[in-house]
């Protein structure tokens, strides 16, 4: 479900927390046969942008809308085949943007959060109706012309849609470009592009979705190989953790037990094990830390049966962590991990206030905020995506056994789902493309977008 619509209409960039300057790089009428070169500049540049499809384009093109979703870009609704919506009547409006949303839906599993109408043309209904499928209204505030070259690939046309893109964006704190990616080859658009984004990036500026998404797309990045920080309970030299005795993550989302019977196992709050150190049939085992760095599990008569192999590394500490990993570091640097954060909820499963699904690569945060709302955040703690459930204190994610993830509060009133019930199955996966993926078995059922 898209975050509840600014209402519209539209005409400036998003801001970003960093406070610098954005760019907002949009291509209307698309897809088309340009789509895949101007796909392959957006990413030798590592720079994000939104693609307003036509639903005509999207059934002619499919794989080309599968692959803007799969790459990290964001689509929005463009109308099925592009009229001016000021002359039509609100049922028309709607066809034309239903179509587009259902047909985005079959073929990315998601609903476009954003809407353009053709020509610029729309009226108060156009607003309304957009608004009310929670799709925010994206006018552009700079246009680099490039429709009427209608498919030249002159010098005199690259050189047009470079300068006006230039001209008019540079004096702007956020501008939002208007490009195009019709049916027919675009060359000058292609060609112009390169210089465009390069321009913009020797002026400081953020490239961005209309959503407010920064970094390259695909990530959660908004500075490549930035890693947020992740709280965590710790062990220091010369502490053990006895036979029974567990430590808890900040929160209480996880937790490290010594079990009775040798074994040490990291595992949810609600009993699934993530990791287990093999070492069953050992009781009365305990684990130690000593002065120098090693983590070893030791029988009672002290024989040694585990081991993290970090031995010589004084001051290292052992710790479990908010992201659902055991490890042993010195300051922020890893020596040894149990592996991957926790990145899925199977059926059953909830996350409560403050707890989290951290994507494999470390760089996503899913995280059910103490205020309600659950949020998808990115390395630098840009919101990415969000319930919008403010307000509500105490609510609790769940993933429930038939298929549907839902927000409930305090007293376990419903404040948001995702309308997906009727699966058996069914997990939740937060990806390295910084989207949350509902799945049934190979079938996905729902995607952020």
């Amino acid at each position: 479900m898209c975050p509840a619509p600014v209402p519209g209409p539209l005409y400036e960039g998003p801001s970003v927390r960093s406070g610098r300057r954005t760019i907002a790089l949009t291509f209307d009428d698309g897809p088309g046969r340009s789509t895949q070169a101007i796909i392959n500049v957006l990413e030798s540049f590592h720079v994000r942008a939104t693609f307003f499809n036509v639903g005509t384009g999207e059934v002619s093109w499919p794989s080309l809308v599968v692959e803007e979703a799969r790459d990290g870009f964001l689509l929005g609704d463009h109308t099925v085949d592009h009229p001016d919506l000021a002359l039509l009547s609100a049922s028309t409006q709607a066809y034309e943007m239903d179509g587009v949303i259902s047909e985005q839906r079959l073929l990315v599993a998601s609903s476009p959060c954003v809407f353009r109408p053709p020509y610029g043309a729309f009226d108060a209904t156009t607003v309304s109706l957009a608004n009310s499928r929670r799709m925010a209204l994206w006018m552009w505030n700079n246009s680099g012309d490039d429709w009427e070259a209608r498919g030249s690939g002159s010098a005199y046309w690259i050189q047009r849609i470079e300068s006006l893109a230039e001209g008019e964006g540079i004096n702007q704190l956020h501008p939002v470009i208007l490009l195009h990616n019709q049916r027919i080859f675009m060359p000058a658009t292609v060609a112009a592009l390169p210089s465009i984004i390069a321009f913009f990036l020797r002026h400081h500026y953020e490239f961005v979705d209309l959503l407010g998404r920064g970094g390259p797309p695909g990530t959660c990045a908004t500075i490549p190989g930035t890693i947020p920080g992740v709280p965590g309970s710790y062990l220091d030299a010369g502490a053990t953790l006895a036979s029974g005795a567990s430590l808890g993550s900040p929160g209480g989302q996880f937790a490290v037990t010594m079990q009775p019977d040798g074994n040490l196992v990291l595992h949810l709050a609600t009993g699934r094990i993530l990791w287990a150190s093999g070492t069953s049939g050992h009781p009365g085992s305990h684990l130690v830390v000593d002065a120098s760095g090693k983590v070893a599990i030791e029988t009672p008569s002290r024989d040694l049966v585990w081991t993290s192999g970090t031995a010589g590394n004084r001051g290292a500490r052992f710790s479990v962590r908010a992201d659902g990993t055991l490890g042993v570091f010195v300051g922020a640097r890893a020596l040894w991990r149990s592996g991957p954060p926790l990145a899925t909820l199977l059926a059953g499963e909830r996350l409560r206030s403050s707890w989290r699904l951290t994507s494999p690569n470390g760089l996503c945060r899913l995280v059910e905020q103490p205020s309600g709302p659950l949020t998808l955040l990115g390395a630098d703690g840009q919101v990415l995506w969000s319930t919008g459930t403010a307000r509500a204190t105490g609510a609790t994610t769940v993933l429930q056994r038939d298929g549907n993830l839902a927000v409930f509060n305090a007293r376990f009133a419903p404040l948001w789902q995702s309308v997906t019930g009727g699966y058996r199955s069914v997990r939740v996966a937060l990806t390295d493309a910084g989207t949350l993926v509902i799945s049934s078995g190979p079938t996905r059922v729902w995607v952020t977008p």
